[in-house]
């Protein structure tokens, strides 16, 4: 199951140079919106003995959002990239229904 932000984070590596600063900022929020929907979706969070980890990765994340946007686009194709890796491996992992994901998200 391919979730619609992967889908988005593909289309941004393909048209790196036409993403802005702020198409980058909400690029990123969505990504972040989307790992705590995939966590919040499938109670991943009660099945961790340790959650902190994902839990660090978001608010690391979310602090540094301004940064990330403006990183070189090498740094940024890459942060988007493990993003990637790591919502994928989720949403395969937990096996999640992409309609429940959805409705959670939006």
């Amino acid at each position: 199951m391919i979730l619609p932000i992967v889908l988005e984070i593909r289309l941004a590596r393909r048209s790196i140079k036409a993403l802005s600063r702020h198409d980058r900022r909400l690029l990123i929020c969505r990504m972040v919106d989307s790992l705590e929907g995939v966590i919040e979706v499938s109670g991943f969070r009660r099945r961790l003995t340790d959650p902190g980890g994902l839990e660090r990765v978001i608010v690391s994340t979310e602090n540094a959002i301004s940064q990330i946007a403006l990183a070189e686009d090498a740094d940024f194709l890459a942060i988007i990239g493990e993003f990637e890796t790591l919502l994928v491996k989720l949403s395969e992992t937990l096996r999640l229904p992409l309609t429940s994901l959805h409705k959670q998200l939006h």
